[in-house]
């Protein structure tokens, strides 16, 4: 109950009020709150009044230590020293004034304006490093960014358009395929539709027995041409896996007689939707960016799956030629399974 009362008279702002407890002093005025305790270094805690009017916040200043706030942005005005770092956890950080430690942002990125001076090193992880003319950096600057914003185009824009390139690209590479080889097409699919475990385990096995096929190929030395072809035959293989899976995928949300064309569009655009939410997330401060990245994770979770899954699949099928009971045509939905007449004896 004195918590509520000490915050009820903190936001309605009355008159000076002092208490003190073990030493400590707590002063409440017009001006803010003053927490004094013993020898120890005053905190000051100021309120905007016209801030905290909606939804606002409480600044804390401690006599320019360092700054730390999380799922927030922190500003650093023209004419403020911090005498220490200035972190911002899922938030950006702009630099007006001078800070003598470092200046970090973890999910977001520094902006240093003309004028500021930090003494440290800056650092951006998942953002970029936006340094003025005349700002000044005596330490190292390190910029660790998700977004291509150093080839000099806007990162958003670029971003969403290589994510829809990359799904028109899946889209037609699953359409030449399942016009090219329907009947391979609907064996993987149904291999990896019955046989799903099997197939993610020597989908993931795959790799490792790749790297050492290659590698056995180089001892040999006769095998060495071959092992310059390989990597490239791999790549298609799992990427026509990874069809594969976004075609089984398909199958289950759009159901059967969509043809196969269908089902990869919709599989394929549902990973796809993963990596837009995680794009457009990824720009907004707070806590979207925490969402972005949980959204891109899953993204990735989702085609490593698919691709495990439909390599193993295309594998187990031997490249889609078994079983020979599983038929279909372009025209017609996901694998059909019929049982073809037996062929009579020859005498």
């Amino acid at each position: 109950m004195a918590g509520w009362m000490l915050l009820l008279m903190l936001c309605v702002g009355i008159g000076p009020v002092a208490a003190s407890t073990k030493g400590d002093r707590v002063e409440i005025g017009p001006d803010g709150v003053r927490v004094e305790s013993g020898d120890r270094d005053s905190v000051d805690i100021h309120i905007d009044k016209k801030a905290y009017g909606r939804g606002g916040w409480i600044e804390v200043d401690d006599h320019g230590d360092a700054l730390v706030r999380v799922f927030g942005d922190i500003h650093v005005p023209r004419g403020k020293r911090v005498t220490d770092d200035v972190v911002a956890v899922c938030g950006s950080v702009t630099v007006d004034g001078e800070v003598d430690g470092d200046v970090v942002a973890v999910l977001g990125s520094v902006h240093l304006r003309d004028g500021a001076e930090v003494q440290g090193e800056v650092v951006s992880v998942g953002g970029v490093v936006d340094q003025a003319d005349g700002a000044v950096i005596q330490g190292q600057t390190v910029s660790v960014g998700f977004l291509p914003t150093s080839w000099g185009v806007p990162a958003l824009p670029f971003t969403l358009g290589a994510i829809a390139a990359g799904w028109i690209a899946a889209v037609f590479a699953g359409w030449i395929f399942a016009l090219a080889f329907p009947h391979r097409l609907a064996r993987i699919a149904n291999t990896a539709s019955r046989r799903t475990g099997a197939s993610f385990l020597l989908g993931v096995a795959s790799v490792p027995g790749f790297v050492a096929l290659v590698v056995l190929m180089f001892v040999t030395v006769v095998g060495i041409p071959l092992a310059f072809l390989l990597p490239f035959a791999y790549i298609i293989l799992v990427y026509a896996g990874f069809l594969a899976g976004t075609y089984v995928l398909g199958s289950k949300l759009v159901g059967r007689g969509r043809g196969l064309v269908w089902p990869i569009v919709a599989g394929s655009l549902l990973v796809t939707v993963f990596f837009l939410a995680g794009a457009l997330l990824f720009v907004t401060p707070g806590m979207t960016r925490p969402i972005a990245l949980f959204s891109v994770l899953l993204g990735c979770l989702l085609v490593a799956a698919l691709t495990a899954i439909g390599t193993g699949a295309f594998l187990l099928s031997r490249f889609g030629t078994l079983p020979k009971d599983v038929i279909t045509h372009p025209e017609t939905a996901p694998p059909v399974e019929s049982a073809m007449p037996a062929s009579p004896p020859i005498a």
